[in-house]
């Protein structure tokens, strides 16, 4: 009977390896190329003037008519060729799967549908050598198991289930009993009304945030070539998910708030065909990617090549070095004498706040470079480039494990997630086991919590830090005179330091919630933005999954009721219950907005959560964390780490800008407990550690994980 049993599942075993091989790859393939074939075919149909944001086109010329503000949201977009690609071989994909649905082999085996390879964009790994001393500066070859970790132009990862309608790519519309969910834009009136109330954060430590998000995340946008999507109010191109002006808004002169969907991706390195993902255009890690830019050829047009420094300029009237500048064609003021400025990110612009903090890094690497060349004269621009931008890259991470992410999640989550800097000794956790890749929920949702904590005015002060000139953030977004003039861009970063932010809740400031990149161009479809619109619809494109299901995933109880809300105060409880027809409908990022912040933290218990599992992830996850000790080619030596380990964000700031005094804690307001001290008190990192630093081998490497054998 044994014998008979045993025999039985042999062959169940063998029939079944023989179903799990039987669809020939020719045949899925075949599907591929005709999917590709469709989708060529659609595309030639469109008119594609009429359907691109044509953004480099208009750095041509001056415009002197008013900008429509929907090209400058278009600014803050990116696109690229490679971006594209992956969209379209993951639209492919689907319309592979598709034409093979019905086959009846894939349905008896339950083969998960994978792209071929020539119609998967992750199917050819970088060829990294190890050990390499320096980051790659396109984010390859962290990881020694998977050498597209961490890269640009990469998918985001999941903590929990997509939530799209389709299940598959469609934005989530409806709600628990199949209606539609609120409008955005109701949302944002409702619960997301105008206030500012201080907090313990600096508005330095705001504008930082700001300045960290744009380091490691940027979703591709939907586009052709290397040109955004525009879409318009009334089209019914699935790839917009526009904002319907509801009969309620006090804006009630325009029809909508267009709004481009993210572009598609694969989620796993495999090209199986599954729920869409998002693509991050820029590196996943912690790198100053946005100073030093994600791929070669920006990162070569931002250095000098002398000196391993960066390029910069000088501003009449001004003593120190500023970023190149250069004509975007976005800036709404911007003239031949007055242009916005270029760094490794193509949101660098913005506002002259976070401007301000770009100079002090870019200032602090030049610093940098030149203290080495005295040190070490018989070095090479290129020894000194990529040694410098490997201290000032630990100085950055140092700052925010040491002095930032503490004021944002406080003590008690950094001690349980293990994210407190290490005393004296290196960091031996690492663990190329750990995904680092920035999370949709943190992405899209969780540290989005920044918008806020944006007070509606800033403050210039003098080297004293006394204030002599306030402006508003209409003053300073996408609009570059203020950097010219008055003080500049150093009296903008000094007076961040003495304003503080506002607290953590449910508000936002007036600019971004109802003027946001208001032009007065009067005759545009849309003529002004609301941020908090954005972020919930965003949440949708994404197919992030209701609010109820974060809480659960962090821990929190799950909620039947509206009353079950707990961890959200009362009053606004019954304001989401006016808005949503169900608990379970509620938005993540509106939902965790709502939250009472915890004790020590600045925020609620689920994005302080979310954020506290993304900074341990990049961590755990990044061989080149500047404490890490596993690897003796990329650690640095414990005397100089210990000098990192003494710096801090003040010192930093001291170190370039006119600054005779300044707080303890650059990312706290002055008070009692973070005393205003001046910048002599505070200790410098002694670069003479880095006399005679070993220098590697020069070798050639190439990052390109389109091989000549890809489909497009």
């Amino acid at each position: 009977m044994f014998k008979i049993l045993f025999i039985y599942i042999l062959l169940v075993i063998i029939n079944k390896s023989i179903n799990s091989q039987y669809v020939p790859d020719s045949y899925i393939e075949d599907a591929f190329h005709q999917a590709a074939q469709d989708l060529e075919a659609e595309y030639k149909l469109l008119d594609y003037d009429d359907l691109i944001n044509k953004g480099s086109l208009a750095r041509k010329k001056r415009q002197t008519d008013k900008k429509d503000p929907s090209s400058l949201h278009a600014s803050v977009l990116k696109t690229t060729a490679e971006s594209q690609k992956i969209h379209d071989s993951f639209k492919i994909a689907l319309k592979a799967s598709q034409k093979l649905k019905n086959n009846v082999t894939l349905k008896q085996t339950g083969i998960k549908l994978r792209a071929p390879p020539k119609f998967c964009p992750f199917a050819f790994e970088p060829s990294c050598t190890e050990p390499v001393k320096y980051r790659q500066i396109d984010g390859s070859c962290n990881n020694p198991g998977n050498s597209l970790l961490g890269k640009a132009s990469t998918p985001f990862k999941r903590l929990l289930r997509t939530a799209y309608e389709d299940r598959i790519q469609e934005p989530r519309r409806t709600g628990e009993n199949g209606q539609l969910l609120p409008n955005p834009r109701e949302i944002a009136l409702r619960i997301h009304d105008p206030m500012d109330t201080p907090a313990r954060i600096s508005h330095y430590g705001v504008i930082f945030g700001q300045f960290i998000d744009h380091d490691f995340a940027l979703s591709a946008a939907t586009g052709f070539g290397s040109s955004p999507l525009k879409c318009t109010c009334l089209t019914d191109n699935e790839d917009c998910i526009n904002i319907p002006t509801p009969d309620m808004d006090m804006f009630n002169d325009q029809l909508c708030q267009v709004l481009t969907r993210s572009a598609a991706s694969f989620d796993k390195f495999d090209c199986s065909v599954g729920a869409r993902e998002q693509l991050n255009t820029i590196t996943h890690w912690l790198d100053l990617s946005h100073q030093y830019g994600s791929d070669q050829t920006t990162a070569n047009k931002l250095r000098s090549f002398i000196d391993g420094k960066l390029r910069t300029m000088n501003i009449n009237g001004m003593e120190r070095e500023f970023m190149p500048n250069t004509k975007t064609g976005t800036c709404v003021d911007e003239t031949n004498e007055e242009l916005c400025f270029e760094a490794g990110d193509t949101r660098t612009s913005q506002n002259l706040m976070l401007v301000s903090i770009h100079t002090v890094w870019v200032r602090e690497h030049n610093r940098i470079a030149s203290a080495l060349k005295r040190l070490n004269p018989q070095w090479t621009d290129e020894d000194l480039y990529q040694e410098t931008r490997r201290i000032v890259i630990a100085e950055y991470q140092n700052v925010i494990y040491k002095e930032w992410l503490p004021v944002v999640i406080g003590e008690d989550l950094m001690r349980a997630f293990g994210l407190n800097i290490m005393h004296k000794r290196y960091f031996m956790g690492y663990d190329q086991d750990v995904n680092p890749h920035l999370s949709a929920e943190f992405s899209t949702a969780a540290f989005r919590f920044g918008h806020t904590l944006l007070r509606s005015t800033l403050t210039k002060t003098d080297s004293e830090l006394r204030p002599f000139s306030n402006l508003t953030l209409g003053n300073i977004m996408l609009r570059p005179t203020e950097a010219y003039n008055n003080g500049g861009l150093d009296s903008i970063c000094r007076g961040l330091l003495i304003d503080p932010g506002t607290s953590f809740d449910t508000h936002f400031t007036d600019e971004i919630q109802n003027h946001l990149f208001e032009t007065g161009a009067f005759d545009a479809q849309t003529k002004r933005f609301s941020l908090s619109s954005i972020n919930i619809a965003r949440g949708r494109d994404h197919g992030l999954p209701p609010y109820n299901d974060f809480r659960k995933f962090v821990g929190l109880k799950e909620a039947k009721t509206f009353d079950d809300l707990i961890e959200i105060p009362p009053n606004v409880r019954e304001r989401l219950k006016e808005v949503y027809r169900s608990v379970n409908d509620i938005d993540a990022f509106t939902g965790a907005t709502s939250e009472i912040p915890l004790p020590g933290s600045l925020l609620g218990p689920t994005f302080s959560d979310i954020v506290a599992r993304q900074f341990r992830d990049l961590k755990f996850g990044d061989r080149y964390y500047y404490e890490n000790g596993n690897n003796e080619t990329i650690r640095f030596t414990l005397k100089q780490l210990n000098q990192i380990r003494r710096g801090t964000m003040s010192r930093i700031m001291c170190d370039n800008l006119d600054l005779k005094f300044i707080q303890r804690n650059a990312f706290e307001p002055p008070s009692n407990e973070n005393p205003i001290v001046s910048c002599a008190s505070l200790k410098k990192v002694n670069l003479k550690r880095w006399r005679g630093e070993p220098l590697p081998v020069r070798e050639t490497f190439f990052s390109n994980n389109f091989n000549n054998n890809f489909f497009f």
